[in-house]
């Protein structure tokens, strides 16, 4: 979820060329309908939505679905300490590679 459309396209775009079956939403509401029909196994979410507090984000996924895990994305200059995080403005291949080791495992050499 992101509330910027040119970085929810973008990134519903390079999931889905390498894949990934993606749902792209921009707001509450959406992510709730989204939840409440499908189930996922990651979600990507802005720090920064309007009118939704990151950790209600978190709680009501993972009610409905355990084991859902997680990338955190932002524009802002956070110093996010969680390795599932990625500054604004990322690069795709780091999307898809932070992606692919989430929900496939580290790439092996």
């Amino acid at each position: 979820m992101d509330d910027e459309p040119l970085v929810l396209a973008t990134m519903e775009k390079a999931l889905s060329r390498v894949g990934y079956s993606v749902k792209a939403v921009s707001d509450l509401p959406k992510y709730k309908k989204a939840l409440g029909e499908e189930e996922f196994d990651l979600a990507i979410l802005d720090l920064h939505i309007p009118d939704a507090a990151l950790e209600n984000l978190v709680k009501e996924a993972i009610k409905k679905n355990p084991g859902m895990k997680f990338i955190y994305v932002s524009g802002s200059d956070s110093k996010r300490e969680n390795r599932n995080f990625l500054q604004k403005p990322f690069r795709i291949d780091e999307l898809r590679k932070l992606v692919r080791t989430i929900l496939d495992g580290p790439e092996e050499i």
